[in-house]
């Protein structure tokens, strides 16, 4: 009787190791890292989901960034038509308005500022700590964030073996 392949990944370096499920339990080495590895045969995962995560986390942005725009646009509507006093300058809806979308660019330029760390941190970098502190230091430079910017989008490189 035949067995079955099977397919695990390495406990270190997670490269794709095919072998027979009669081998299930035994230890070998890992043809990516030479490390040794227990072979597993994985528990079947329920459906993933169809639309990826990163996908996901892109679409709740660009819902939260359209209600946003909706908010603020229902908001300078109600300060116009709440507005009487035109010879006495803007009335309070309009400063509380005004006061919003300040806020709100305050929020996006403080982001647009971060993006090197931002990026960093989400690519899970070596040296991410060390990216935020040139982005905090040097980002008000364009050079200072393109360079931070730069080094947040690179990949790193594999360690020594």
């Amino acid at each position: 009787m035949s067995a079955t392949l099977a397919k695990c990944k390495c406990q270190h370096c997670n490269q794709k190791i095919e072998f027979d499920s009669d081998s299930a339990g035994a230890t070998v080495t890992c043809p990516g890292c030479g490390m040794d590895t227990l072979l597993f045969i994985p528990q079947s995962s329920p459906e993933p989901s169809t639309i990826p995560a990163s996908k996901k986390n892109m679409s709740t942005l660009w819902g939260g960034l359209f209600l946003l725009a909706i908010v603020i646009a229902v908001m300078i509507v109600w300060s116009r038509l709440t507005d009487n006093a035109q010879d006495e300058g803007p009335g309070i809806p309009a400063m509380i308005v005004s006061g919003v979308i300040w806020m709100c660019a305050a929020v996006f330029g403080i982001c647009i500022y971060f993006l090197p760390a931002i990026v960093a941190s989400q690519k899970k970098k070596r040296n991410r700590q060390a990216i935020f502190i040139l982005n905090l230091c040097v980002g008000w430079t364009f050079i200072g964030w393109v360079i931070a910017l730069v080094w947040a989008c690179t990949v790193d490189p594999e360690p020594a073996k």
